[in-house]
């Protein structure tokens, strides 16, 4: 199944796993995963009052909604228009207007003018999508004094096993995940940022599967995205 296919179809059934307590089960694990992943990026966004925040690949806005309180407004894109219908309904149950959300492709050139975002963050589309296009556009439309926060799946890893043909059939199976096209050593994620033009702030693991990166513009590169 393609990508694209497997977030319009499976947009609800994902979006239980940040919600959803399964006791000693496969499931259980990703739940407390991703729960994890969403602590620890808020962490790192940190203060974010008055700032403006871009969400690629938002999802079902889990991201956003813990956003939407203290900035001065959120953004979310994402391919599936089925994940933006439940961020939609996720965040007008919050009674907010300050976001909005864009159905777009993050391999392409954003729907947004240069310099637009205070903060830019992608977590979990790294692993599935070209990540130089991404972060290259991230770039663009960050402020010269913004951040991006991203992630993406790490290597070597213990969870090595839910890789490669075989790992592609037990995560689709097993955990109804679809398959990970990305996974990079320390030093292949270093070479990304630097050719992105940004310069790494924070990079660390998270459960030994996944890098959560937080970078900002290098001021000694200058890089164009390409459409």
């Amino acid at each position: 199944m393609r990508k694209q296919e497997y977030w319009k179809q499976e947009a609800l059934g994902f979006a239980r796993y940040y919600s959803a307590f399964w006791l000693l089960s496969p499931k259980a694990c990703v739940s407390k995963f991703l729960n994890a992943r969403t602590n620890t990026v808020m962490s790192l966004i940190g203060f974010a009052k008055n700032k403006v925040v871009l969400d690629v690949g938002c999802g079902n806005g889990i991201h956003l909604e813990r956003l939407l309180t203290q900035s001065k407004r959120v953004v979310g894109m994402d391919i599936s228009k089925e994940m933006l219908d439940a961020a939609e309904n996720r965040l007008y149950g919050q009674g907010k207007s300050n976001y909005m959300l864009y159905l777009a492709d993050a391999e392409k050139r954003f729907p947004f003018e240069d310099n637009k975002f205070d903060i830019v963050m992608s977590i979990g589309l790294l692993d599935y999508v070209t990540p130089s296009k991404v972060l290259l556009e991230c770039r663009r439309v960050l402020k010269d004094d913004g951040l991006v926060i991203f992630t993406i799946p790490k290597r070597p890893s213990i969870f090595f096993f839910l890789r490669g043909s075989l790992g592609n059939v037990i995560r689709k199976m097993l955990l109804g995940l679809p398959s990970i096209a990305n996974a990079l050593t320390r030093n292949e994620l270093s070479c990304l940022i630097e050719g992105c033009g940004l310069e790494s702030l924070h990079v660390k693991p998270l459960w030994t599967t996944m890098w959560i990166a937080k970078a900002k513009k290098s001021v000694r590169q200058e890089v164009h995205s390409s459409e």
